[in-house]
């Protein structure tokens, strides 16, 4: 493992995407995903009280939740062009409220937010 800093926004964010992973992934795959989450909690909880950022652990759970089943969704092998085209778009208005919850975090506890601007196109 490399040691990384990454705002308390994107660490809230990575522990509701591992815990996605607990109740989804294979059984033999757990154990690890599991030490993943408790770590990362552990870390979290070191600097942060966990009871307040209990809500925007459970916004982001619900968020990445949706991000989830868009994914599957768009790796459907039915999936027509026109709606891959829908979930794309819903896939990109998604991680936008994403980026929003976590930035209130990082707000929250009073640390600078990453930046992100999507206005001037690719």
């Amino acid at each position: 493992m490399i040691p990384v800093l990454i705002t308390p926004g994107d660490a809230i964010d990575r522990l509701t995407i591992l815990h996605l992973k607990r109740l989804k992934a294979p059984k033999q795959c757990v154990k690890g995903i599991e030490e993943d989450f408790n770590n990362l909690k552990s870390s979290i909880t070191a600097h942060y009280s966990f009871t307040d950022l209990q809500p925007a652990f459970d916004k982001l759970l619900d968020i990445n939740g949706q991000l989830w089943k868009l994914e599957e969704d768009m790796h459907s092998n039915y999936l027509t062009d026109e709606a891959a085209g829908r979930v794309g778009r819903a896939i990109a208005r998604t991680n936008g409220n994403r980026s929003t919850a976590k930035r209130a975090v990082d707000e929250l506890v009073g640390v600078r937010p990453e930046f992100k601007d999507y206005s001037q196109g690719s």
